[in-house]
């Protein structure tokens, strides 16, 4: 027998083996019908333009933890920057949060980064350098934020009285903000 032969011939068995012990998933009623998403937590990031300030999935995400990174991309002349990050409560659940590297600059420089939780759905973030030093430009990570799966449901990470500073205390207008959706599936 050929193998294109073949191969013909263990499709058509597959497919009536599947239709004799009551379909090959789908688990709907005769099959055809999509196919549901794997569990876990899947991330949309929002596509905005550059200069940004945007939320990329993180390296640490898995099938119950997502870990989103707050990412500068050619971000001119900052010093701090302070927001709100709504997030669907009923999906997600902060867990924790760690300081990237980025507002350091490459050097010795002091900085805070202070994250509240006030209510559930809701981070007050804000994160400076600190001291009589310069702003610094470019792209590279701010902060890590790390989340856990509290139930199904979907919603958006939404940025909110976000502003940015230079080390004069002048706001720094033009970098768009872009959060993402979130979709929690058990």
């Amino acid at each position: 027998m050929s193998g294109r032969r073949l191969a013909g011939t263990l499709a058509a068995l597959a497919l009536a083996g599947a239709g004799a012990c009551g379909g090959g998933g789908g688990g709907g009623g005769g099959g055809g019908g999509p196919t549901p998403p794997p569990p876990g937590i899947t991330f949309t990031g929002a596509a905005v333009g550059t200069p940004a300030l945007r939320l990329v999935r993180g390296a640490g995400s898995s099938g119950t933890v997502l870990e989103l990174e707050l990412r500068a991309d050619q971000v001119p002349g900052l010093y701090g920057l302070a927001f709100d990050l709504t997030y669907p409560a009923a999906a997600l659940r902060f867990e924790a949060f760690s300081e990237g590297d980025f507002l350091d600059g490459n050097g010795p420089v002091e900085t805070s980064l202070q994250v509240a939780n006030p209510n559930p759905g809701r981070l007050v973030v804000g994160h400076t350098r600190l001291g009589e030093v310069g702003s610094v430009q470019g792209s590279g990570l701010l902060m890590t934020l790390r989340f856990t799966a509290a139930g199904a449901g979907a919603g958006s990470l939404t940025f909110d009285r976000n502003r940015l500073f230079n080390q004069r205390g002048d706001e720094v207008r033009g970098p768009a903000w872009g959060g993402g959706t979130v979709q929690v599936t058990p």
